[in-house]
């Protein structure tokens, strides 16, 4: 399992000073949150994350379902940031 250290910068309106987040996430968990994130505020459809990771893939609905489940947590140490299930559509990704 390939694992990506990124540096996530927050900044706080109310004190100015920049806080530092080190989180672990998987590529494909990134990957999929960058097109979330691309298209903050639009439903993503479950079909385009299938034709965009895995276009031949039988498993792909699993495979989706447990990234979100992944990007999920990692989103859950930034409360402001929302990914969405839009039911029988997708996912959209909130963001402040």
């Amino acid at each position: 399992m390939i694992l990506i250290f990124i540096l996530i910068f927050l900044k706080k309106e109310k004190d100015t000073q920049t806080l530092f987040t080190l989180i672990n996430i998987q590529k494909l968990d990134l990957t999929l949150l960058n097109m979330l994130y691309e298209k903050a505020g639009t439903c993503v459809s479950r079909e385009e994350i299938k034709k965009s990771l895995w276009p031949t893939d039988d498993n792909a609905n699993e495979k989706i379902d447990a990234h979100i489940k992944s990007i999920r947590k990692v989103l859950k140490e930034f409360q402001e940031y929302k990914l969405i299930t839009v039911r029988g559509k997708g996912y959209y990704l909130r963001i402040p």
